[in-house]
This record gives C-alpha cells, sequence and structure tokens, in this order.
C-alpha cells in the first residue's frame, strides 16, 4: 500500500481533523528528549482502544513503523514542548 492509499485508510479510521502529514506538524513531532531526531511521515491521534487497535493493526499490514507518543506527563517520547491538537 503506497502513503496515500495508507493516509486514506488511517482518515477512515481516525478521521480527517486527528490526522496530518503537513510539513508544520511533522517538524512539531520530529525532535524528542533523548536528542534524536525522528521525521514521521504522518501524526495520528486516536481517541478510543478501538482506533488504537486499528492504527497498529493496518501499520503491521502495511510493515510501517509507529512511534507513540504521550500527551501526559510521563511517556515514550516527549517531543512538544506544547502539545497541540491537529486542526
Amino acid at each position: 500500500m503506497n502513503f496515500k492509499e495508507l493516509k486514506n485508510k488511517m482518515i477512515e479510521i481516525v478521521g480527517v481533523d486527528n490526522f496530518s502529514d503537513t510539513k508544520e506538524n511533522i517538524m512539531d513531532y520530529a525532535s524528542n528528549t533523548d536528542g534524536s531526531l525522528i521525521k514521521p511521515k504522518a501524526i495520528v491521534y486516536t481517541e478510543n482502544v478501538d482506533e488504537v487497535i486499528a492504527v497498529v493493526k493496518l501499520a503491521n499490514q502495511n510493515n510501517w513503523k509507529l512511534y507513540p507518543i504521550s500527551r501526559g506527563k510521563i511517556g515514550v517520547m516527549d517531543a512538544l514542548k506544547e502539545h497541540k491538537k491537529i486542526k
């Protein structure tokens, strides 16, 4: 599956307001607290367990890596100084 097809499937799962592949949003999430830079192809916000499961399944089926980012106080990666929802 190419990126455009995967993007459309992700949007079906989480909705257009919870998906972004804009350069601005990508760069907001590209760095983390250990100083490394991981430039994701897209940012996907999930709102419930079913969406998380569907996103993980879709990524696994297409051999795409996921880099989870927590919006809590302690997380796997703390990519933003100021977390903001995609508009």
